[in-house]
């Protein structure tokens, strides 16, 4: 019988097996973020919309757009490389109100529309910042996506490089990408932007908060500098954005507690405060001492003084730790770069803070949704979340950003983490994906995994265990215990105590056999559950067949044993589609589950026996199916059913030479089962077949819906106790 015959009669021909582009695309992009869940220890949905975004949690992402999985990839490394959305709020928000106190004792307060606009100002500078810093660790885990994600920047940019400077928001998109703007009135904010963008790369989540503070108090400062007629700063030395990013380092030690400065409030107000790197605005601990106000120039800590930290003469100044030498010209963006310094009043500090609200803020009610904006607030912050996220923003506002070494101390505190935390991503890669190739390989087809966790069923129906069902799951349990809790004999060379029988054997057959009696538990059990979710298996099948595999789960809830819950199908020629169900899940019927496509019975056995073979435990796969395989090669090309029945047989053997024993419940319909009756639809396959497959009665059976429960404890007393007890 070929399978065109096959799907005739079981009504399979209108299952698709080809897949399209988009269902690619869409499969890896909730594979990628299943992988990602796991290794974030967090639970994470993905979601298709116009706009991506995410939460923390809720990942969107246009899965049509052929950019999908670029746009996935950000998405991700906000959330492995830990954007704290709670903390860029709260900073945001101390942030502007200490700065409208500050200006306020120092000259005319802040309109409200200024306060608004410096808030929304902040908050465009934060969230450019951020990208480009997951985007640089995620070169580290992915440098062909990070290439790609340049790619794409870049072409955005250069279509807003004629309106660059039209406002603020895309001027900082256009540098963020590399490329170089035209000019205009942002030119002198450039060579700060450019060094911004360079010390928060690979650096922690805290960086971006304190490179942001920096970045606006050295463009107060060329504002001051520009009205003097000062000369601009040097031209910013644009990266390469698209070259290989820098190797993986090893990891450094993190400093000594008690040893960085960034960790100490300064005692005066940034707005009065002068150093090496020039004149700090806001992010001050506390408000400025009332003794402090109407001191003159140079008196205690006012204007024109030099700070207590500033470097000596000849010592270096603005040196990063970046892989690589500087360059040795100490431009903008090299690694080498100091800012120039400015004195000044407090009063022209202030006038200067605003006159910078003014030419860079904009009406918040006026914003449109920009490149960087793509971190929302979860609806609330997670247990320990909300104060992590107010030291985080706390410790950014008492970060001396004038004072370098505790500037630089701060950064590099955060890129040891953030390096130690690229080292655990590839680490979980690489046990994953070494384990699933281990797992495809002689397979002798493509083989495809997605995998179904609690996350995935939530809000959907559970389908609740009848009477009949409870009473099947206590019967089990019963058996599970009087077998299980028994000691087992273990015969070894030394003892004691002499197994009679063992002896007699010994002396009658002259071979070199143990005799001596030890009694011990077991070492556990390692089951695997494989569901059949082809297309015969839809309607009253599907039904009986998530029954069994709901009461076989919950009766074999022990500690010892280790169970794995798996569905099995084809959807496309040449391909295994493999189904993970995590053991607590009751419900199979998802979106990366549904019925559909046909039974490569043979291989799906050939890889699950390939995942069994692993570990000490005793082994057992436990197959849920209506019996009747069917497969095609990836050219097409059908076999036919003794074809498969031959392959099934061929596997179930092997599998028994391994140790582990392959039971069959075989799933019908009220009015339809397999027998062996000349006029019976099923008549090619019945119990002549069954048991040339799974071999001996005990290890197969048909099992009648109206007597599901009965037919399903003696096959598991038949099978799995006579199984455990020969273990």
């Amino acid at each position: 019988m070929n399978s065109a015959t096959v799907e005739d009669r079981f009504d399979l021909a209108e299952v698709g097996t080809e897949l399209d582009a988009d269902q690619v695309q869409r499969q890896s992009a909730y594979k990628t973020v299943e992988a990602f869940g796991g290794i974030t220890k967090r639970r994470l949905w993905l979601k298709d919309g116009q706009k991506p975004y995410t939460d923390g949690h809720e990942v969107c992402v246009p899965l049509g757009d052929p950019a999908a999985y670029k746009l996935l990839g950000h998405q991700l490394a906000h959330i492995l490389f830990q954007t704290n959305p709670h903390a860029r709020k709260l900073f945001i928000e101390e942030y502007v109100k200490r700065i409208a106190e500050l200006v306020e004792k120092n000259g005319k307060p802040l309109a409200g529309n200024q306060q608004a606009a410096f808030a929304q100002m902040l908050e465009e500078i934060i969230n450019a910042i951020e990208c480009h810093r997951v985007e640089s660790l995620w070169g580290l885990l992915y440098s062909g996506s990070y290439k790609f994600g340049r790619t794409l920047a870049r072409e955005e940019a250069e279509e807003l490089l004629p309106s660059a400077h039209e406002t603020f928001a895309q001027f900082l998109s256009v540098l963020e990408a590399g490329c170089d703007p035209p000019s205009g009135r942002f030119d002198r904010f450039r060579p700060y932007i450019v060094e911004a963008f360079r010390k928060s790369e690979r650096r922690g989540p805290s960086a971006t908060l304190i490179v942001s503070k920096w970045l606006i108090t050295h463009m107060v400062s060329e504002i001051l500098r520009e009205a003097r007629n000062e000369p601009p700063p040097p031209d910013a030395q644009l990266p390469d954005l698209l070259a290989d990013p820098p190797a993986f380092p090893e990891p450094k030690q993190d400093q000594p507690p008690g040893n960085n400065d960034a960790q100490k409030p300064p005692d005066t107000s940034d707005l009065d405060k002068s150093d090496a790197e020039g004149e700090s605005v806001g992010g001050a601990d506390q408000a400025p001492e009332e003794d402090q106000e109407g001191k003159e120039p140079g008196e205690s800590d006012g204007p024109g003084k030099k700070s207590e930290h500033a470097p000596k003469d000849g010592e270096a100044k603005g040196q990063s730790d970046e892989v690589g030498d500087p360059d040795p010209d100490g431009t903008p963006g090299s690694g080498k770069w100091t800012p120039p310094k400015t004195d000044a009043s407090q009063q022209e500090r202030a006038d200067a803070l605003k006159k910078l609200i003014d030419q860079l803020g904009r009406d918040p009610s006026k914003q449109k949704p920009g490149r960087f904006n793509d971190v929302k607030d979860p609806p609330a912050p997670e247990k320990g979340a909300a104060q992590a996220a107010a030291q985080m923003a706390s410790e950014a506002l008492k970060t001396d950003v004038g004072n370098q070494k505790a500037l630089q101390g701060s950064l590099d505190a955060s890129r040891n983490a953030m390096d130690e935390q690229v080292e655990r991503a590839r680490n979980a890669f690489r046990q994953q994906m070494t384990h699933d190739d281990w797992l495809r390989r002689d397979s002798h087809a493509k083989v495809v995994f997605r995998d179904v966790k609690p996350r995935d069923v939530l809000g959907m129906h559970v389908y609740p265990l009848s009477a009949e069902d409870q009473l099947t799951i206590q019967k089990l349990r019963g058996l599970f215990n009087r077998v299980m809790g028994k000691r087992r004999l273990q015969l070894e060379e030394t003892g004691t105590e002499i197994d009679v029988p063992a002896l007699i054997e010994r002396r009658v057959t002259g071979a070199n056999i143990p005799v001596f009696r030890h009694e011990v538990r077991g070492q556990g059990f390692k089951p695997l559950i494989l569901i059949d979710r082809s297309g015969s298996m839809g309607g009253d099948k599907q039904i009986q067949s998530e029954r069994a595999c709901r009461i076989i789960a919950r009766a074999l809830r022990y500690p010892f044993v280790d169970l794995h819950i798996w569905g099995f199908q084809s959807l496309a020629n040449g391909q295994v589609d493999i189904v993970r169900f995590d053991p607590k899940v009751e419900v199979f019927d998802t979106d990366k589950s549904r019925i559909a496509g046909v039974t490569p019975f043979h291989l799906a056995i050939r890889v699950a026996h390939r995942f069994l073979e692993r570990g000490t435990e005793m082994k057992h796969l436990f197959a849920v199916t209506d019996g009747f395989p069917v497969y095609s090669r990836k050219d097409g090309q059908s076999f036919s059913t003794k074809q498969l029945i031959m392959l099934v047989r061929e596997e179930v053997h092997a599998a028994k030479v391994r140790g582990i024993a392959t039971t069959g419940a075989i799933i019908g319909s009220s009015a339809m089962l397999y027998n062996d009756q000349p006029g019976s639809a099923y008549f090619d396959l019945g119990p002549r077949e069954l048991k040339f497959m799974f071999g001996a009665q005990r290890f197969w059976k048909q099992i009648h819906p109206q007597t599901f429960g009965n037919d399903l404890v003696r096959l598991v007393s038949a099978s799995f106790i006579d199984y455990l007890k020969s273990g």
